[in-house]
C-alpha cells in the first residue's frame, strides 16, 4: 500500500512540475508591463524617423525586447559599442512585406540608439 501511495506522489510531482508557467531559458516572451516600455519608444521613434515603421505592425507596445551582445552582424552607429550588452528590440512584421523590420539596438545605459539590423 505505502509504495502505491509513494508511486502516485511521484506521478502527481511530475505532472505539477511539468505543468509550470516558467518560460524556458530561450523563450522570447512578449510584454508590456516590464521596464521596457520606454526602450521600446525609443526603437519605435527611430523606425518612424527611418520611414521604416511602415514595414511593422502599429502595436509596437509588444515588440521583443532581449539583452545581447553588440557585434558585427549589426550595423553599429557607435563601434566602440562592439562586445557591449546592449538591448535587441524586435517588432512584428504586417502579413504582407516584401522587406522585414529592422531590429533597432538600444544602449541600456543612455537610451539611445547604437545600432540596427535591416530587416530581409
Amino acid at each position: 500500500m505505502k509504495k502505491t501511495k509513494l508511486i502516485f506522489l511521484l506521478f502527481a510531482a511530475v505532472i505539477l512540475a511539468s505543468c509550470s508557467n516558467t518560460p524556458e531559458p530561450n523563450a522570447k516572451v512578449e510584454k508590456t508591463d516590464d521596464e521596457y516600455g520606454e526602450i521600446r519608444a525609443v526603437a519605435w521613434d527611430y523606425l518612424q524617423h527611418n520611414d521604416w515603421h511602415l514595414w511593422a505592425k502599429k502595436d509596437w507596445e509588444n515588440a521583443i525586447v532581449e539583452k545581447i551582445i553588440a557585434d558585427h552582424r549589426y550595423e553599429l552607429l557607435d563601434p566602440t559599442i562592439e562586445g557591449k550588452e546592449v538591448l535587441r528590440v524586435s517588432f512584428e512584421d504586417r502579413d504582407v512585406v516584401i522587406v522585414g523590420t529592422p531590429t533597432i539596438l538600444i544602449d541600456p545605459q543612455t537610451k539611445e540608439v547604437v545600432g540596427y539590423m535591416l530587416g530581409e
